[in-house]
């Protein structure tokens, strides 16, 4: 189904509890670099629940509080900063490639993102925020969701 942007961020604000989605988002990296990024997630998430069931699972104390985000506005699903609307994803799998401008995969190497110090996992949970203007397409509640301007 094809949606406006503004039909995709209305959708966003509807989200009641946890959704499952996949997200496609295309990302730039650098000049006539791109991150194509297929994501399985989670939207709607509680972060420091989702860290203490994960801390019952590997028989370690449910203690863990999380600090607060150091940016944005949380709103539900959403996240916003700077004029701009992120989605907030548990990450559950992820799959990314990069390509230049003629759409030709190459390889890229990007800086490792730092594990949490502070989960105290073996199994991480992770979380990320994508720029809404970004995610390309949407799959959520069974439905296929294309996003156009």
């Amino acid at each position: 189904m094809q949606i406006t942007a503004n039909q995709f961020l209305d959708l966003l604000r509807k989200v009641n509890g946890t959704t499952i989605v996949t997200i496609l988002a295309v990302i730039p990296i650098q000049m006539n670099v791109w991150k194509i990024s297929s994501v399985n997630g989670i939207i709607g998430y509680n972060y420091e629940n989702s860290v203490n069931y994960q801390r019952i699972r590997e028989n370690k104390p449910a203690d863990f509080i999380p600090l607060d985000r150091s940016w944005g506005i949380h709103d539900g699903a959403l996240r916003f900063y700077k004029n701009e609307y992120y989605l907030s994803i548990k990450v559950e799998k992820a799959s990314s490639f990069y390509e230049d401008d003629e759409g030709n995969k190459i390889d890229f190497t990007e800086k490792k993102k730092k594990k949490s110090s502070r989960q105290g996992l073996k199994k991480e949970i992770i979380v990320r925020d994508y720029k809404l203007k970004h995610i390309k397409s949407i799959r959520m509640n069974g439905i296929q969701y294309e996003i156009g301007e």
